[in-house]
């Protein structure tokens, strides 16, 4: 595919892309679907694919929870939330003088920047 290195940033690979080919789409889904059944082994993969399987960011070994995450935002219902770096520090802080108060950046399904009409819930 000549498009693979389009969506990455920083030679990274795009948000959700589990199986490592530079898009994030269905083959991503079913990818961690055999990682899940032990299909595919934790020593085949790269420590940014098995980071993009924890969609739901708990920090635990890819689940249901996580398929259905993905499922989710490819079928545009959800969306996945960039959580690079420290997601404790850098994403939600509290503070005295500003209160509570969360940054993210929305993207697409193929890591760019959401359209500016997008609604978050």
């Amino acid at each position: 595919n000549t498009n693979t290195n389009i969506n990455r940033k920083n030679n990274q690979l795009p948000i959700g892309d589990t199986d490592g080919n530079g898009v994030f789409d269905i083959g991503d889904v079913l990818f961690t679907q055999q990682f899940f059944v032990g299909q595919i082994q934790r020593a085949d993969i790269s420590d940014e694919q098995y980071a993009n399987m924890d969609a739901s960011c708990r920090g635990t070994d890819p689940d249901g929870v996580d398929i259905q995450i993905l499922l989710m935002t490819l079928a545009k219902k959800w969306r996945l939330i960039d959580l690079s770096g420290n997601p404790r520090s850098s994403v939600a802080n509290f503070s005295a003088s500003t209160g509570f108060t969360i940054s993210v950046s929305i993207k697409n399904s193929f890591s760019l920047p959401a359209e500016t009409g997008t609604i978050v819930k």
